[in-house]
């Protein structure tokens, strides 16, 4: 409710606070809690981030609808996964198919251009349009990549898509533990 009074009751929008991208990824958090409470200002604070805020970052619903890849959006970083995610849970919520299909759209762009074989995601912490771009893969890159997989399995319940969290869970997850698992690479 903080948030709610600080950016939306506060007239600012989530992107002021500086961190463009990052600060998006709670638009899933508006929708979750709009999910657990039924309050209606969390759905529409969800809905406004991306009508409003999502185009002046990476635009990712226009751009999938347009049939673009997500490594050319503005901003193809690893961050607005957690922001995309919502996607899913807007579509569970109203049911309305230009969502799950933005989700679709972006998953499978990024699945054939951008993930490794190994299972990580992003070269350099982003899309490159290269799989086998010799960019560092973080850790954190492919963690989103596996909440943007989970969130899309629970709504397809494609086996694909259960294939591609196993490849990145065993191979870019538990292949950058150190030996006394405390530790990632």
């Amino acid at each position: 409710d903080y948030i709610y009074e600080y950016f939306v009751e506060g007239g600012k929008t989530f992107d002021s606070a500086g961190s463009q991208t990052m600060n998006l990824g709670i638009s899933h958090v508006f929708a979750l809690l709009y999910q657990y409470t039924g309050d209606t200002r969390y759905l529409n604070t969800a809905k406004q981030i991306i009508v409003e805020d999502w185009p002046k970052s990476g635009d990712w619903l226009n751009n999938a609808q347009a049939g673009k890849e997500y490594y050319e959006s503005k901003l193809p970083r690893w961050e607005a996964l957690h922001t995309i995610i919502t996607l899913g849970l807007l579509y569970e919520i109203e049911g309305d198919p230009i969502y799950y299909n933005a989700l679709e759209d972006i998953w499978w762009s990024i699945a054939k251009t951008d993930r490794h074989n190994d299972g990580g995601f992003t070269s350099g912490e982003q899309a490159v349009g290269d799989p086998y771009n010799t960019g560092a893969i973080e850790t954190c890159c492919t963690v989103s990549w596996m909440a943007l997989g989970t969130e899309y399995l629970q709504l397809s319940k494609n086996s694909y898509v259960a294939d591609e969290l196993e490849l990145s869970y065993f191979n870019g997850m538990l292949g950058a533990l150190l030996e006394d698992d405390k530790y990632v690479t």
